[in-house]
């Protein structure tokens, strides 16, 4: 047998869980995605260290293919292109630290 006070433990727990939260979307043109589709701008989300440069100038590349290895926090991360097109311009060299929104390279069409 369950003691009433059991019960309303077990109720209450029930109820703090609620409704699911939808997670709100942040507004894509304040992203560096939407940045990177419409003008081509690979940029620098933090801090960090260019460790490789995978691409040359003149290279062409597809959504979604390494460009660059990136380190920020001791963690290393890939820079990868956010559209299909040619590298016009890269604005970084392997070794160089960057800061904050920094451009790295260009991707044209």
């Amino acid at each position: 047998m369950v003691s009433s006070d059991a019960a309303a433990v077990e109720q209450s727990s029930d109820q703090r869980k609620g409704p699911r939260q939808k997670k709100k979307r942040q507004d894509p043109r304040r992203t560096g995605e939407y940045t990177a589709i419409n003008t081509g701008e690979v940029r620098a989300s933090m801090h960090g260290l260019v460790k490789e440069i995978l691409v040359q100038k003149g290279a062409r590349v597809e959504n979604g293919q390494r460009l660059m290895v990136f380190e920020a926090m001791k963690m290393e991360s890939d820079i990868v292109a956010l559209k299909d097109g040619t590298v016009t311009e890269i604005a970084v060299t392997a070794g160089e630290t960057v800061d904050n929104e920094s451009l790295l390279l260009k991707i044209g069409d």
